[in-house]
């Protein structure tokens, strides 16, 4: 299984709607895409007063990667709706074997 990893962040005042907007953009369809084995979303307060959000999702393969995110696997999935709801976001992702998981 492979774990792929990207944050955003956003302003207090719209922390709140970012999960929603997250599940109806790119978690959403992660979900929807063949070979997905599941996604988490956190969150959590960040240094310079923002709010951070962490996605971490779960492939069974590179190829099911490559059907959500393209040929480009390293580059984050973003839609023309972000800059409304993000302060900034990741451009890149990072990707991981997982070796444990239960």
């Amino acid at each position: 299984m492979i774990a792929r990893s990207w944050k955003v962040w956003t302003t207090v005042e719209l922390a709140e709607q970012v999960a929603p907007y997250l599940e109806r953009t790119g978690v959403g369809r992660a979900r929807d895409t063949a070979g997905n084995q599941g996604a988490i979303l956190m969150r959590r307060p960040a240094a310079d007063g923002t709010v951070e959000f962490w996605l971490l999702t779960f492939w069974e393969s590179e190829e099911a990667i490559r059907a959500f995110a393209g040929d480009d696997v390293g580059r984050a999935v973003l839609y023309p709706e972000d800059e409304a709801h993000f302060t900034r976001a990741a451009a890149e992702v990072d990707h991981f074997a997982v070796v444990t998981e239960g």
